[in-house]
């Protein structure tokens, strides 16, 4: 799977890494995945982060919007890291609009852990956390 779904702060944060050659089915299979990890926390709000440094898939706007996991009661914000595509940028902001979600991105993953540890005083300085997925 060209995804690796992972904690980046245990209950806090999961770190979704698309490594590319991904599927529309690929972005709809991780959806219970991402269920699962949001069921298991008992803090109000999980983040996401999608590290997209190495991915040129462009999910359509019927995948993004067939996807659960925005939609669960815990989620919190998703960070999309580089994200270069335009098109796929413009993709994120009509499902972002259509799921009324908090989105936000960034080109790096240092701007992305200083905005997540901005918008949530609850979380660890995540750019203390040494992750090699994450770097």
């Amino acid at each position: 799977m060209p995804f690796q779904l992972s904690w980046y702060a245990k209950n806090q944060v999961i770190l979704i890494i698309d490594e590319g050659q991904t599927t529309d089915q690929d972005m709809l299979n991780i959806d219970p995945q991402v269920i699962d990890y949001l069921n298991q926390c008992k803090t109000p709000l999980v983040h996401v982060i999608i590290d997209k440094r190495k991915s040129n898939y462009t999910p359509p706007v019927k995948v993004l919007t067939a996807l659960q996991w925005p939609k669960h009661p815990q989620y919190g914000w998703t960070i999309l890291v580089g994200l270069s595509n335009p098109f796929e940028r413009f993709v994120n902001v009509v499902a972002t609009t259509f799921f009324k979600a908090r989105q936000r991105m960034f080109d790096t993953m240092d701007e992305a852990l200083a905005f997540l540890n901005e918008v949530d005083s609850t979380l660890p300085n995540l750019r203390d956390i040494k992750l090699d997925k994450a770097s």
